[in-house]
């Protein structure tokens, strides 16, 4: 879809575009995409005419037809099987309808009878303008709309379609089971009247919206993937209401595997509410799905390649929105007849372009971009991604740090694939005070309390000796709370051994996770875990880790280190991991480096050494 939009237009009318903004070349050229579908168009636009109370009403339908090209759906009669198919499903809300209906457009493959028709040669007058009257009405009747201004309206409320579903102009069908809190929310709750985040807020927290629609058909199941489309769902239920709502995301998302997009209630009072988003890694730039074009490179060299991002002219670099920013200009020396160079990020499994920027007298300069980050500069000779230097970070100042090693050569101990994020720390948090108990009998009738855990250690092996070497048969490990989640446990005697037991009640399933020596498997430990060793044990040491992210280095794993040397990744050498770590030696310092568990498979987030401790990126 992107390369068919990169290619009918002229790439210099992106950048003079800006929402609410007359443009009669822009209308025209809208016109003529139509074909024959004018003089329907051109109906929308005289009706609005004819009142001048109506000026704004006919500013909002001049908005959707002069950027209505580009926009395209799938033709209903093409897939009308398909159509009847989600019709069947019972009980089906118009959001989830509407979402389902996309699917043969995200996957292709399954519907090669499905036909692309483009918005601009087939959208009907009569639906034009009922959309354009709905979304005026919407406007004048929602409070927390008063003060939205025209881009925001056009933006967030405008808007006819959620992804490329077939057309729907149908009104007045937001999901029912959320009319009883919307229009709760409108009677009594000040707060939700007037701030459309607040009453986003409010219907998001309502069990009926997080509460997805159960599609029993296993394979329209797996095509709709409602749990990486929610953002496309959450849009379409919100507008319904005449919550202004769009979609962000983080082109360089640290999970890749995760396509993490989230919708974004407009409010004119707030530059943005999503902070659990800004605080992510891989935070560098944001962008915003919008309806109206946007700039985008324009190389003179039509062989030029530009990424596949950057040919979309539906999104809105947001990054202010979200973070404090700072600009850069760096040299580059591109070949003759190339004029764009770009910032990547790494995203865990690649790196990604996030921004670009156009080669004047050997220099670059890029704006807007995420402080405290890590970027590298790279082009694209004959299509393929190529580094044009070291990856550097920025600081707000605007200074850049390069990283592209010192010469100097040192070992590196390496803990973790991923950082260990504080989320997690609810899962143990009460861990303190927890107690191991033995005793000589299953019901621990006079049991001795031989250790209690005085510190939170997270996601480390901790471990402590105990002076009295007591001796018994039965042992037992009580958390202060209903539950700990716990990677591993280890009862060790005196040759240092780790002693196998059996738990007790019976729990078949988990009897090895706490000795397997592997941080990755846990158990959940509620109430009290009893062990029954057969026979009275002495016992010279207790060790234990907490499951916190369950992204440890594992032991007996075989691990590859690569650092970065300009953009090309460089292997270190392999080894295997021992005690919850691997070490490599000699390693290149100043450098951006990447874990590579090669039993798993599995790729560690980039990462730097500072002081002496490691920083994930």
């Amino acid at each position: 879809m992107n390369r068919n939009i990169y290619m009918v237009f002229t790439i210099g009318l992106a950048a003079s575009c800006t929402a609410g903004k007359p443009d009669n070349s822009l209308l025209e050229r809208a016109l003529q995409a139509s074909g024959g579908n004018r003089g329907e168009l051109e109906k929308v636009l005289e009706h609005f005419s004819e009142d001048p109370a109506d000026s704004l009403k006919l500013k909002a339908a001049r908005f959707l037809i002069e950027y209505m090209p580009g926009h395209w759906g799938v033709d209903s009669a093409s897939i009308s099987g398909h159509i009847t198919h989600v019709d069947s499903l019972p009980g089906l809300p118009h959001a989830f309808r509407r979402l389902l209906l996309d699917v043969p457009a995200r996957h292709p493959d399954s519907f090669p009878q499905a036909k692309r028709v483009e918005d601009i040669q087939i959208v009907k007058a009569q639906d034009l303008i009922g959309h354009v009257e709905w979304a005026f009405q919407m406007k004048d009747s929602c409070p927390w709309l008063d003060n939205i201004g025209f881009e925001a309206f056009c933006e967030g409320i405008l808007p006819y379609r959620i992804a490329h579903e077939p057309l729907d102009f149908s009104h007045g069908q937001a999901d029912s089971a959320l009319l009883e809190a919307y229009d709760y929310a409108r009677k009594h709750y000040n707060d939700c009247q007037q701030s459309a985040y607040t009453m986003a807020m409010f219907i998001q927290r309502a069990r009926e919206f997080r509460n997805n629609y159960a599609i029993k058909d296993k394979r329209l199941r797996k095509m709709a993937t409602i749990s990486i489309q929610e953002d496309k769902l959450s849009n379409a239920r919100l507008r319904d209401l005449g919550i202004p709502v769009t979609i962000d995301y983080n082109p360089a998302e640290w999970m890749p595997i995760t396509n993490r997009r989230w919708s974004t209630p407009i409010d004119p009072r707030l530059f943005t509410q999503s902070f659990y988003e800004i605080t992510q890694l891989g935070s560098g730039k944001f962008y915003r799905q919008t309806y109206s074009y946007n700039p985008i490179p324009e190389p003179k060299n039509a062989e030029e390649h530009v990424p596949d991002f950057f040919r979309d002219l539906f999104q809105k670099d947001v990054t202010e929105m979200y973070l404090h920013t700072a600009e850069v200009e760096i040299p580059v020396a591109l070949p003759e007849g190339m004029e764009y160079a770009y910032l990547a990020m790494h995203n865990k499994e690649e790196w990604v372009p996030v921004a670009y920027s156009k080669a004047e007298n050997g220099m670059c300069h890029f704006s807007r971009l995420g402080v405290d980050a890590l970027y590298l500069p790279v082009y694209y000779p004959k299509g393929k991604m190529e580094a044009l230097g070291a990856p550097f970070v920025l600081y707000k100042s605007g200074k850049t740090d390069k990283k592209e090693g010192t010469g100097e050569r040192k070992n590196l101990r390496i803990e973790r694939m991923e950082p260990y994020h504080g989320r997690f720390e609810y899962l143990n948090e009460a861990f303190p005070g927890s107690c191991f108990e033995c005793a000589d009998n299953p019901d621990f009738q006079s049991a001795d309390t031989v250790y209690i855990a005085t510190e939170l250690l997270n996601y480390r092996l901790a471990s402590t000796t105990l002076q009295d070497k007591p001796q018994a048969r039965y042992w037992r490990f009580t958390p202060t709370t209903d539950y700990i989640v716990m990677a591993e446990l280890h009862f060790i005697d005196e040759k240092g051994q780790i002693l196998q037991g059996t738990y007790f009640p019976e729990d078949a399933k988990h009897d090895e996770d706490l000795t397997d020596e592997d941080s990755k498997t846990f158990r959940i430990i509620e109430g009290a875990l009893n062990i029954d060793f057969g026979k009275p044990v002495t016992i010279c040491r207790i060790e234990y880790m907490l499951s916190a992210g369950q992204e440890n280095v594992r032991n007996g794993h075989e691990y590859e280190l690569f650092y970065c040397a300009n953009g090309t990744w460089i292997s270190a050498g392999r080894e295997k991991a021992n005690d919850y770590q691997v070490i490599f030696e000699r390693v290149p310092t100043d450098c951006l480096y990447q874990l590579v568990d090669l039993t798993e498979e599995e790729r560690s987030n980039v990462f730097t050494q500072e002081n002496g401790r490691i920083r994930f990126w």
